[in-house]
């Protein structure tokens, strides 16, 4: 028989208690808090795993924040862009009444009050705020108007900057939330290949023209300048044509052809134009691209770095129309990086390579030809990125509205010159402003693009909202069921644990006698 003493009974009897009150305690938590890890020392593996998923679970909340941000941002601009193609159309009809031959002076004044009222709906558009009084369109420059009016002139000129507000959208996801101003009101799409015919501002004669045709493969980007003469001997008019290349900026000038009204007019770089009436000595006509060319970077298809390129700088005077391919080398021993920038002028096709330059992460690298950008990160060795011009242009919509609405106000009745002089603006403005819708359109296309992917980022990230909280739940969350069955189980035991040590404690040598 083993003898146990008095207080070793005693303390065995209490540490029962003890145990079955703090395991009925711990479940009392549990049932409380909703939790089965209540402290990392219950399951440090879930405890770990569920600080990851917390984590993630809070970016992906974040990252629908910004989407919706963006949405109502995107959703804002497509309704203002809605309302400037409207407008747009509008004063398109506008443009075309006014060619009416039949028209009165008073009713081309009539068109331009209501061109005017066009174009202060058009500024007060470009002007549109967000939810948060920041400007739309005025790139990262919230706080400024994006178009501001010269109150003595009336021109109205680009107020905001070339910043793209970038919202992080997805883990790797960045999304343009809205678009810059002279983006939209200032140039004609990227890619285009139009040409504006305009008088020139001294003409005399009576010479109209015809909107300017591109032949297939034609429209180099060159630049067209039609200048009249009459033959000092026969007095027969006569005309040359200077071309001026896009890349290099020199001129060549035709020999004198004989003008014939109606007939088509051939720049020699493709593009033709049909001049009718009668020019007078020394007028002149010119055809330009949309624009000057801007540039765009883009990163090498097999680049396996993490560089990326950022502030892209085109200074006055520069965007020569050459490519630019910068190229990395990583040094096998030391591991440092270098550059080299290879220049390719496309009139020539010839190309020049500059000595290796040591490579600094977010410093700007100069082209050399007037173009600079920013490049971040760390480029593997063989990688590249090309500076390449896009035929993008800068054609000001309300410059245009604003010389037409000068013109529809001069005098022209009964005036063959300045009757002339309104026809050759009324073809320019068109083109121009229909340069303008096109390019609006475009915008807005991109803006309902990114609407969609949003939705579609939207429907994923919801989808990874939902793991992630059932990944919680079964980490960390109780399971009422067992828990509850756990609890009637664990105050089972404390009551007979208690009962047991009542009873014990009761039993003396004397009493075990009688």
């Amino acid at each position: 028989m083993i003898r146990l003493s008095t207080a070793t009974i005693y303390q065995s009897g209490l540490n029962g208690i003890l145990k079955n009150e703090s395991d009925v305690n711990y479940l009392q938590q549990q049932l409380s808090s909703g939790r089965r890890v209540v402290t990392p020392s219950d399951d440090p593996l879930a405890a770990g795993q569920a600080i990851t998923a917390y984590q993630n679970l809070n970016m992906a909340e974040a990252y629908g924040s910004n989407r919706d941000d963006a949405n109502n941002s995107l959703g804002n601009e497509s309704n203002t862009l809605s309302t400037v193609v409207s407008t747009l159309t509008d004063v398109l009809t506008r443009v075309v009444q006014a060619g009416n031959g039949t028209l009165a002076d008073q009713d081309r004044n009539t068109l331009a009050t209501v061109l005017e009222h066009a174009r202060d709906a058009l500024f007060a558009l470009a002007n549109t705020t967000d939810g948060n009084g920041q400007y739309l369109f005025s790139g990262t420059a919230g706080n400024a108007a994006a178009y501001v009016k010269d109150p003595t002139t009336g021109a109205v000129t680009y107020n905001g900057n070339s910043g793209q507000r970038v919202v992080q959208v997805e883990q790797s996801r960045q999304m343009n939330s809205s678009d810059v101003g002279s983006d939209i009101f200032n140039r004609a799409t990227p890619g285009s290949t139009a040409y504006v015919a305009s008088a020139g501002a001294g003409n005399t004669g009576t010479a109209t023209f015809v909107t300017p045709s591109v032949a297939s493969g034609g429209g180099s980007g060159n630049n067209f300048k039609i200048d009249f003469a009459a033959d000092p001997v026969t007095g027969d008019m006569m005309y040359t044509v200077t071309t001026t290349d896009a890349a290099t900026g020199a001129t060549t000038t035709s020999t004198p052809a004989a003008y014939t009204p109606g007939d088509a007019i051939d720049t020699g770089g493709g593009v033709t134009m049909v001049v009718n009436g009668a020019p007078a000595d020394g007028d002149s006509l010119s055809i330009n691209t949309a624009g000057t060319p801007s540039y765009v970077a883009a990163p090498g298809a097999t680049n396996a770095g993490t560089a990326t390129s950022s502030q892209l700088t085109v200074a006055p005077g520069g965007a020569s129309g050459n490519n630019f391919q910068i190229d990395f080398a990583k040094d096998a021993v030391t591991g440092d990086v270098t550059y080299t920038i290879t220049t390719t002028d496309p009139a020539s096709g010839t190309s020049t390579t500059t000595a290796p330059t040591a490579y600094t992460p977010g410093d700007a690298i100069d082209t050399g030809g007037g173009v600079s950008v920013v490049i971040d990160g760390n480029p593997e060795d063989g990688d590249s990125f090309t500076v390449n011009p896009t035929n993008s242009a800068s054609v000001d919509m309300f410059a245009t509205l604003g010389e037409l609405i000068t013109a529809l106000k001069s005098p022209a009745q009964n005036d063959p010159a300045a009757q002339t002089k309104l026809v050759n603006l009324l073809a320019t403005a068109n083109k121009t402003l229909s340069i303008n819708l096109d390019n609006v359109s475009t915008v807005q296309a991109s803006v309902g693009a990114r609407q969609n992917e949003l939705d579609a980022l939207d429907t994923t990230g919801t989808q990874r909202t939902l793991t992630l909280n059932k990944t919680l739940t079964d980490l960390t969350q109780i399971n009422y069921y067992d828990a509850i069955s756990n609890m009637s189980m664990r105050q089972l035991s404390l009551q007979a644990s208690m009962s047991a040590f009542n009873a014990v404690k009761g039993t003396t040598l004397f009493s075990m006698n009688k």
